[in-house]
């Protein structure tokens, strides 16, 4: 499976989900007989439900849930899935109490919202259990933190990365800086782990290899204009740019989510649900 295939596995995986919980969240309330009689009607709840599959897409993108991935299902993402539909969940609870179009059950918008975090997270779970990409990856700088990389790849199969050579000018490796371009080309290389300093020449690299994830060890990020991602690789900080060095949504995001919020919190005495 490459990876255009990965991401549009995740995104299906994602949608039916959350249809998933949508119809069982309406089945608990109106059909099981659990609860008192009810004439919300499902037609009514439809265009609800069309609205959060659109939001999920464009929240989720925003925090770049679709953004390939090699480890397994972890707190992080969770975290981000938990977050994003949250977010989705009170511009719907906003757009209810705004428009107020139809009569909507408290219980299956709240059915719906904790259904749609349990059964987002277990698909993914699943098929990152089932399938894992194999990213060919060089690491530049044969030093004691680019043999620590090293082991570390070695050592956590799960990250599904394929660690092809070391590069470096001064010791023994598979090539010099200079033949990373064909290197990149031969091997079919997705990510370059740098732990020398950036000089001129790794610059140059790493503005003329749009299509590379560069993972940088944080001290020498300072040098970089770009806006970078920080995490860490099994214990090890980096900063990751992510290819194409294009700048993300996620300060606008993050305004907007202020923005909702706030909404929320001054109609939050109101009957929203």
């Amino acid at each position: 499976m490459n990876s255009k295939m990965h991401i549009i596995y995740i995104v299906l995986s994602d949608l039916f989900s959350l249809t998933l919980a949508f119809f069982l969240a309406f089945w608990l309330r109106i059909r099981s007989g659990i609860f008192s009689p009810s004439a919300v009607s499902l037609s009514e709840h439809i265009p609800l439900f069309i609205l959060s599959l659109i939001l999920m897409i464009l929240v989720f993108v925003s925090l770049k849930l679709y953004k390939e991935k090699r480890s397994y299902f972890d707190s992080r993402e969770f975290y981000l899935i938990f977050k994003g539909l949250t977010f989705i969940f009170l511009i719907l609870a906003f757009v209810i109490f705004i428009f107020k179009l139809f009569i909507y059950s408290r219980l299956i918008i709240l059915f719906y919202y904790i259904l749609s975090i349990l059964f987002i997270s277990f698909l993914r779970i699943l098929f990152r259990k089932k399938k894992h990409i194999k990213k060919n990856i060089l690491i530049l700088g044969r030093n004691k933190i680019g043999e620590l990389v090293h082991k570390n790849i070695k050592e956590h199969p799960e990250l599904s990365y394929n660690f092809i050579g070391f590069v470096d000018d001064k010791t023994n490796a598979i090539g010099k800086i200079k033949n990373i371009p064909s290197l990149i080309q031969k091997h079919n290389i997705s990510t370059i782990f740098i732990t020398l300093e950036p000089d001129k020449q790794i610059m140059d690299l790493i503005t003329s290899s749009p299509s590379i994830e560069f993972r940088i060890i944080p001290n020498v990020v300072d040098l970089l204009a770009e806006p970078l991602n920080f995490d860490e690789f099994r214990g090890i900080p980096t900063a990751s740019i992510p290819p194409s060095l294009q700048k993300n949504t996620y300060l606008y995001f993050k305004r907007l989510f202020d923005i909702i919020v706030s909404l929320f919190l001054i109609i939050l005495s109101s009957p929203l649900f």
